[in-house]
């Protein structure tokens, strides 16, 4: 964790990748607004204001993480790679990674209110499945919009009506039946800590018990998350869902609020990297293969070991 609000900790002639402390905005909420992670990153690289983003408040700032989260971002120093990586992400080739220390809480959903029954996960925890995935659309909840919950097909016709409002680029989400906007969320279960935060590692078992032991409640795991495209609190909102609330989060946990910071860090970012001729926007859009340059970064390891 660094000591400033703001780390540079990658500068590329295309972009560069700041470290944000918690406790500080990603960018303005309105023009007037003061200090956040990208007017810290334009003081040193003034080029990025020059980028016409999603708003222009917001210049080349590529994605935005939670005030309460503490993590990567990735900024755009020109227009032709802002407009690179905004067709990378179409096609799904832009990813983020997220670490979070969560506590096994079965439930967290019901405790919370407003969430649909718990997604099939495909035998976890009874079969300690290490690796799972959740997919739904969401919904602004609560007083004043500031949470979300998932929305599936199961879910309510004025749920479904609601679901795909507030997120950050909802119109570009995969749409399943009936146009439900979806997002999916990948989960690694990595480290389960017992009860006490100790971040040891148990013993692995056989293949169908990676764990080596069941979970048991209230059990504190380090869990990792992967997504393409984002919806505002998806991962979260998700682990909620799933009986796995992240330690103090203020939001998504229904009990624990009293850590000093919310175990939650945007810790991975991979994309691929622009051609050195590329100097106009993408007309196409760019395709993976073997001999793609791509840029991957994560810091998970310096996070968990800094805990």
């Amino acid at each position: 964790m660094p000591a400033v609000a703001v780390e540079i900790v990658e500068c590329h002639r295309d972009f560069v990748v700041a470290f944000k402390a918690a406790g500080i905005h990603s960018a303005p909420l309105r023009p007037e607004d003061g200090e956040c992670a990208l007017a810290l990153v334009a003081a040193q690289f003034p080029e990025v204001r020059a980028v016409q983003g999603r708003k222009a408040v917001e210049g080349g700032l590529v994605h935005r993480i939670d005030q309460d989260t503490a993590g990567l971002l990735l900024i755009a120093r020109n227009q032709g790679f802002y407009d690179h990586i905004m067709a990378c992400q179409e096609a799904g080739l832009f990813k983020k990674g997220y670490t979070a220390r969560c506590q096994y809480l079965p439930p967290c959903p019901e405790l919370l209110g407003g969430f649909p029954p718990p997604p099939n996960l495909l035998g976890f925890p009874v079969t300690r499945s290490a690796d799972f995935m959740v997919e739904s659309g969401f919904r602004p909840y609560g007083p004043g919009r500031k949470q979300v919950r998932p929305v599936t097909q199961d879910s309510g016709k004025c749920s479904r009506r609601k679901a795909g409002r507030g997120g950050r680029n909802p119109s570009k989400a995969g749409e399943g039946d009936m146009g439900l906007q979806s997002y999916t969320t990948s989960f690694h279960l990595i480290e389960s800590s017992g009860t006490q935060g100790s971040f040891q590692h148990k013993p692995t078992g056989d293949a169908s018990n990676p764990l080596g032991a069941a979970i048991t409640e209230r059990e504190t795991l380090t869990v990792k998350a992967t997504i393409t495209k984002g919806y505002r609190h998806q991962v979260r909102c998700h682990l909620a869902w799933c009986g796995l609330p992240i330690v103090a989060d203020p939001l998504y946990h229904p009990l624990e609020k009293t850590a000093p910071q919310m175990q939650f860090f945007a810790t991975g970012l991979s994309f691929p990297l622009m051609e050195a001729q590329e100097t106009a926007p993408l007309r196409t859009t760019p395709k993976a293969s073997q001999s793609s340059k791509l840029f991957s970064m994560d810091i998970s390891s310096r996070i968990l070991s800094s805990l």
